[in-house]
């Protein structure tokens, strides 16, 4: 018998036939304590602790892969834009070779809310007709068409490039290429349709980078001459390498290219000018603001590093910066603790605190042109004001040993009164063996928020030889705004018939599932991969009221990683992420 088990359980995975492999136990071991609540009273805890293990808040879809894992040098780009009524587009880096990465290209998805699906399926298309990266996504609002850049190689040098689709979601671009010299090239498009481009020189034959230059697009798809944006004499702060970033209005002309200054002796600053005739004209300078943080008049100042400012225009048209804060003593920065701050010019205050981060120890470095908690994005409810940022957060006790470097999660939180006040962050992703990074949240136009980041399998960027190459999911997660923007606990409505408890995770060999139902009911548990492919079904069958106990054995042919485990009851559904580490 137990041959026959060996020989028919690949069998079994590869088409998931049906078969229960969760075996009935009278009692869970001693070790193992499950508490579980009157079903009556099951509450959702929205306080600021870690979520439940194995539990998934939201919707995961996968959009495509990738194995460059190191998707930007600096702060976060516009990676994904929700479009009411239109659908959702979404753009990364990706490849599916090994290095030099010859098939590197900026990869497009796009969700159509009609049929509700992902057009172009778990491995979208490629946007650039050429060996393209380091781009981002906009939409031109006149038309509700992508319009997403990367740079490419020219004759001598390196060349913007930029692809528009022909409609919303059609996946049929047309190109227009900026002049050579250019590289790192963010765009953003106002409301009259004009491309804004803020891109690094890189001269030809020489590694100088440190001149940011503006480009724009009117009549496509010929664009103006550039602009130089910074240094320009005698004005205080100047990019070194690529720090910079853009964003734009969608009912004004209104355009801020930022950037932060690093790498020089003393603290690192950053600074930004703002257009508002759709790039005609630019204010001077203007610095960030500094606040007094760190133990004002010592030795330990205020920093920006790389990675530490986002931004967006509100539904009043103003500029918002998020801006995360790092010590620097005596010209050393640190990458902890980070002071997180809200920053919209000629508001009183200007300046209000979105939460301090400081763990207790590490257990390993953060890596590469990081801080603890970083590259944020912000959005706005639109009908009621509400403000949400989310960014990526390291944990300070989880950290991949192949390469010591800790793994992150993505972390939220929302504002209900403009950023006056800010709620207490909440983990939005579950700590696995995976390090979730760069993250971007979605223009918030309904209750949902929509955020886009990308699954490391391996935390430490096989691209910066930190580790080795894997196939990383990049993925949108839909979560409930409401799960950023209430406290306190609130009772659980509608049809809540069970609740699950795992132990371990990650499961080494064997599990333990302890299942509680509000009365008898039929189940069905089933185990997927991260492409949503049903690898085993575990369980389908009626069960009657009360607890009921199994041991999960995983078969040696289960490969490790990440999956979910999605249980149903009648119209109840819940999902868990399962970690296999035999």
């Amino acid at each position: 018998m137990r041959k026959l088990l060996v020989i028919f359980i690949p069998l079994l995975i590869v088409f998931a036939i049906p078969k229960e492999y969760l075996i009935p136990i009278k009692a869970l071991p001693p070790e193992v304590k499950v508490d579980f609540p009157k079903l009556s009273e099951t509450r959702i805890i929205k306080e600021r602790t870690p979520i439940s293990l194995g539990q998934q808040v939201g919707r995961v879809d996968t959009v495509f892969f990738t194995t460059y894992d190191w998707q930007f040098n600096s702060h976060i780009w516009q990676r994904i834009y929700n479009d009411p009524g239109r659908g959702v587009h979404v753009t990364g880096m990706t490849s599916l070779l090994a290095s030099p990465w010859a098939d590197r290209n900026m990869r497009y998805n796009f969700y159509d809310p009609a049929i509700r699906t992902w057009v172009f399926g778990q491995s979208g298309i490629d946007a650039i007709n050429a060996r393209a990266g380091f781009g981002n996504l906009d939409i031109n609002p006149l038309e509700g068409a992508g319009v997403i850049v990367g740079h490419v190689a020219g004759t001598q040098n390196f060349i913007p490039r930029i692809a528009k689709d022909i409609a919303p979601g059609q996946g049929l671009f047309d190109y227009a290429d900026c002049q050579e010299r250019f590289l790192w090239p963010p765009i953003a498009v106002t409301n009259n349709g004009w491309i804004h481009v803020c891109a690094v020189e890189s001269a030809p034959g020489a590694f100088r980078r440190e001149d940011l230059y503006y480009i724009r697009i009117r009549n496509w798809p010929n664009p103006d001459e550039p602009v130089l944006i910074a240094p320009r004499s005698g004005e205080p702060i100047a990019p070194l390498g690529n720090s910079q970033g853009i964003f734009a209005s969608k009912s004004s002309n209104k355009v801020v290219i930022y950037w932060t200054e690093w790498g020089v002796s003393g603290t690192d600053s950053g600074a930004y000018r703002i257009s508002t005739d759709g790039g005609e004209t630019w204010s001077e300078i203007i610095p960030f603001p500094f606040p007094p943080i760190f133990t004002p008049g010592s030795e330990t100042l205020p920093e920006l590093s790389i990675s530490s400012v986002g931004g967006f225009f509100d539904r009043e048209d103003r500029p918002n910066f998020v801006l995360c804060y790092t010590p620097n003593i005596r010209d050393t920065g640190r990458i902890i603790p980070v002071e997180m701050w809200h920053y919209v010019p000629g508001r009183n205050p200007e300046l209000t605190r979105i939460c301090r981060i400081m763990p207790e120890t590490l257990a390993a470095p953060v890596g590469y042109n990081a801080v603890f908690a970083c590259r944020p994005s912000i959005g706005q409810n639109l009908q009621n004001g509400y403000l949400y940022v989310v960014w990526e957060q390291f944990d300070p006790l989880n950290y991949e040993p192949t390469t010591t470097l800790l793994r992150a999660d993505i972390w939220g939180t929302a504002s209900m009164n403009g950023g006056l006040t800010w709620l207490p962050p909440k983990r939005i992703t579950e700590p696995d063996l995976t390090s979730k990074r760069f993250p971007f949240l979605a223009p918030v136009v309904d209750d949902m928020c929509w955020i886009v980041y990308m699954i490391d399998l391996v935390a430490g960027f096989y691209v910066q030889n930190q580790g080795p190459m894997t196939q990383n999911p990049f993925v949108v997660h839909q979560i409930p705004r409401q799960y950023l923007d209430e406290t306190g606990i609130a009772e659980v409505k509608g049809n809540k018939l069970f609740t699950l408890k795992i132990y371990p995770n990650p499961i080494r060999n064997r599990a333990y599932f302890s299942l509680n139902l509000e009365k008898e009911t039929k189940v069905n548990i089933y185990l997927t991969d991260l492409s949503g492919r049903v690898v085993m079904n575990l369980l389908n069958k009626n069960l009657s009221a009360g607890t009921h106990n199994y041991q999960f054995r995983t078969p040696k042919e289960l490969k490790n990683g990440l999956y979910f485990l999605t249980i149903k009851a009648n119209n109840s559904v819940e999902r868990y992420k399962l970690i296999i580490s035999n």
